[in-house]
């Protein structure tokens, strides 16, 4: 069960962000288009993450993810290496078929972040983490 500290950011009509966190694990689903418009905005929450103690996990669910640039895509690769300097673990659920899916396996990004097909039972540090 989430205890949840959400946070709502509305960047544009076509996207959603939502921040959901339990303990020392963050839940970041976005939702709509991810591009040079709203990268920011994820850039922000992302950091924010970061800046939170103790932090064991995020997981970026890009489930509602209608599209993605290569904004988009900078900024879960800059987060990644900000992740992993941090000794963060960093789960990605994308759907298979997605525009989302294919534009992050064309580009590699499933070689230095672990992609999932759903959140279901993904697990990070030991805990299940469960959607929002």
């Amino acid at each position: 069960m989430w205890d949840r500290d959400r946070v709502e950011q509305h960047v544009t009509d076509e996207f959603r962000l939502d921040v959901a966190v339990r303990g020392a694990e963050h839940w970041v689903v976005v939702d709509g288009e991810l591009d040079l418009a709203t990268a920011p905005g994820l850039d922000a929450a992302l950091d924010a993450c970061l800046g939170h103690q103790p932090l064991t996990g995020v997981v970026i669910d890009l489930s509602p993810c209608t599209f993605i640039d290569s904004t988009g895509v900078r900024s879960l690769v800059r987060f990644a290496e900000s992740a992993r300097c941090a000794g963060v673990l960093l789960s990605i659920v994308c759907l298979p078929g997605s525009a989302a899916r294919f534009t992050l396996d064309l580009l590699g990004v499933g070689d230095s972040v672990p992609l999932h097909d759903s959140a279901d039972a993904l697990s990070l540090g030991g805990g299940t983490l469960g959607s929002l």
